[in-house]
């Protein structure tokens, strides 16, 4: 079976794994595809944790406001960056590992 790498970059670049899956990687792939998951809903989960209180709060309103809630993740918060840079880190692998013909890598 002839391996199209446009079709597993593409995957790759939607959803990451899901190249590696295409190219017969399926362990790699899930991994891939539950790390990238769980970092991304980390940052979900930390952006809900700080940012809900700051919108909550009487008089929040405008962009003023959202530039507030960005600026206090990005600036206090060190763990959103951290997580924000692994999951575009595994993301970038995830694609280049897919680029990569595998009878090279043999």
């Amino acid at each position: 079976m002839k391996i199209n790498n446009r079709a597993a970059l593409l995957s790759a670049l939607v959803f990451p794994g899901m190249g590696q899956i295409y190219k017969g990687d399926k362990i790699k792939g899930v991994i891939l595809i539950m790390l990238v998951n769980a970092f991304l809903l980390a940052a979900v989960f930390m952006i809900l944790k700080y940012a809900v209180p700051l919108m909550l709060t009487p008089g929040t309103e405008g962009k003023q406001d959202v530039k507030q809630i960005i600026d206090s993740l990005y600036n206090k918060r060190p763990a959103f960056k951290v997580i924000l840079s692994f999951s575009c880190a595994l993301w970038l692998y995830g694609w280049i590992d897919a680029a990569v013909d595998k009878s090279r890598r043999e």
